[in-house]
This record gives C-alpha cells, structure tokens and sequence, in this order.
C-alpha cells in the first residue's frame, strides 16, 4: 500500500517536472519572439526617425529658397 502511494506520488512528481519543464521552454520560446520583435520595432523607429530628419531638412531647405525669393523681389 506504502509503495503503490509512493509510486504515484513520483509518477505525479515526474509530470509535474515535465509540465514545468514545457512551460520553461514555451517560455523561453516567447521570450526568443519578443526580442526579435523589440529589435525589429526598433530598426523601424531609427529608420522613421532618419526620414523624418531628411524631411525636416526639406522643409527647412524649402524655406530658405522662399525666404531668399522673397529677399530678392
């Protein structure tokens, strides 16, 4: 009776073990994801972050030539 307890209770243990060691690794699986996620996002904010740089630049650009018009009427 003692050993057909005991037996389960190690069969519970072992499933138990590998539930968590499942989990562990789904885990890790998601935390993989995320950081190629994170460094993608990133890649594209420093990408939209140049643009919108090059396009101040326009901007400013265009309004010196308005500006220098404008001077020379």
């Amino acid at each position: 009776m003692v050993h057909k307890v005991f037996r389960e209770i190690e069969e519970t243990n072992f499933m138990l073990m590998q539930s968590q060691q499942e989990q562990q690794y789904s885990l890790e699986k998601s935390k993989d994801e995320l950081r190629r996620v994170k460094t993608k996002l990133e890649s594209q904010l420093k990408e939209m972050d140049l643009k919108l740089v090059l396009f101040e630049n326009q901007i400013d650009t265009e309004e010196l030539k308005i500006r220098a018009l404008s001077e020379s009427r």
